[in-house]
């Protein structure tokens, strides 16, 4: 048995670097900051890019990319996409002037339809409806810089202040839930929510010092919130009514989580940056209660993320997509083809032994375990050995009561399976 425990090993650390091999790296000769992805069928894909603007489209997948919009000394600021619209916000600070631009045909071609020469900064713009639009972010005053909130109510044509906020020194990002609902994000961690149409507003949270620079809406009841360069994530279940942060039991990394997407199997996807320097990928099941890390890479900066079925892309720093044919969403044990789970839960007191039965097991890579709070748990707390011919065996040492993840390769897709240990 010692025997097969030591091979099975071997095997494991001789494939990791042939499973992260089967990704892709493509690129778009665009080393900007990327500011949003997006793929709408497996062939056609954008990149939105800060430097003058520059948007970029694919047709084959993202193997060559060609720029289809740039604005010489105008840099994106802020967008919005819903569908096949999307609004880009631009700024000229030599000349403190804001341009609005909008496609019809996901980014294939671009039409001003907002201008302003003022001393405002837009840094987000939130397209609620084909009437209602709102452009959010902050205006220099002599005193300092507040916050100011601009709305449309004819499809960007024209916008009237609503909102000015001299404690709050910026919003960054907003988001609508209907016609009516809405939040604003900025400077100190604040939130604040509309029932109204914005024209009145009520914080639903404290100061703490966190520059949110997203916010997304999960479900009717679920909002996250996130920071960039400090990793900071705050999440509501009612509504956005009160807040918890739940960032506090992960490393999320100075550089903050990008974009956050939710798949076709609502998982919550996101990527973020470790010392500013490596890219890590993180998913949750559970509607970002807990997550747990999926993917990483050394000396790459992640900037975000688009999946399609098994398929994803990662914009990545220096012009780079990174992109994965058949990463595999997770499933609960119950809903698992390719392996199941026993004992589940695992009574420490009575055994030690988890035996994991896996289909084609010879193509079984890069195993790794976490706890719920996407920490990964060390190698010498556990062995591993094979029980039957299609069945792995975890020997686990004194493994805490909790939950826990098994994240493998079988046959170039990633699996994960949950488990329990009950103490």
């Amino acid at each position: 048995m010692k025997l097969k425990s030591f091979c099975l090993m071997i095997v494991f650390l001789y494939n990791v670097q042939a499973a992260f091999s089967e990704w892709e790296t493509f690129n778009t000769n665009n080393s900007s900051f990327a500011t949003y992805i997006n793929f709408y069928d497996e062939n056609n894909g954008i990149i939105l890019y800060q430097d003058n603007s520059t948007v970029v489209k694919t047709i084959d997948g993202g193997k060559s990319w060609n720029t289809v919009f740039s604005l010489t000394d105008y840099n994106s600021s802020g967008f919005s996409a819903k569908d096949s619209i999307i609004f880009l916000t631009t700024f000229n600070e030599t000349i403190n002037t804001n341009k609005v631009f909008k496609s019809i045909n996901h980014g294939d071609t671009w039409t001003e339809i907002y201008s302003e020469s003022t001393n405002t900064f837009f840094m987000n713009i939130e397209y609620v409806n084909s009437n209602l639009i709102f452009l959010s972010g902050l205006q220099f005053t002599s005193q300092g810089a507040n916050a100011i909130l601009k709305k449309s109510i004819d499809g960007g044509q024209s916008f009237q202040t609503i909102y000015t906020n001299k404690t709050l020194m910026g919003i960054s990002n907003s988001i609508f839930l209907d016609d009516s609902v809405g939040f604003i994000a900025g400077t100190d961690g604040i939130i604040e929510k509309t029932t109204d149409q914005g024209q009145t507003w009520k914080r639903v949270n404290q100061k703490n010092g966190a520059f949110l620079v997203g916010i997304y809406s999960i479900n009717d009841s679920i909002l996250i919130a996130n920071a960039e360069k400090t990793g900071y994530m705050t999440r509501s279940t009612d509504k956005g009514e009160t807040w918890v942060v739940i960032s506090d039991k992960y490393s999320f990394g100075t550089n903050g989580f990008r974009t956050l997407i939710k798949n076709a199997n609502n998982e919550l996807w996101f990527v973020t940056n470790i010392n500013a320097q490596d890219g890590h990928c993180y998913k949750s099941t559970d509607d970002g209660e807990t997550w747990q890390l999926i993917y990483s890479q050394d000396n790459i900066l992640f900037l975000g993320i688009t999946m399609l079925d098994n398929k994803v892309w990662i914009v990545a720093s220096e012009g780079r997509v990174l992109y994965n044919s058949n990463f595999v969403s997770v499933r609960d044990n119950n809903e698992n083809s390719v392996c199941q789970v026993y004992p589940n839960p695992l009574n420490s007191n009575k055994s030690q032994h988890l035996n994991v039965k896996i289909n084609d097991i010879a193509h079984i890579s890069n195993i790794s375990i976490f706890n719920s709070n996407g920490d990964e748990i060390r190698k010498d707390m556990y062995s591993v050995s094979t029980s039957e011919a299609d069945a792995i065996q975890f020997n686990f040492n004194n493994l805490p009561t909790g939950v826990y993840f098994i994240n493998f390769i079988n046959d170039k897709k990633l699996s994960t399976v949950k488990f329990q240990v009950n103490n």
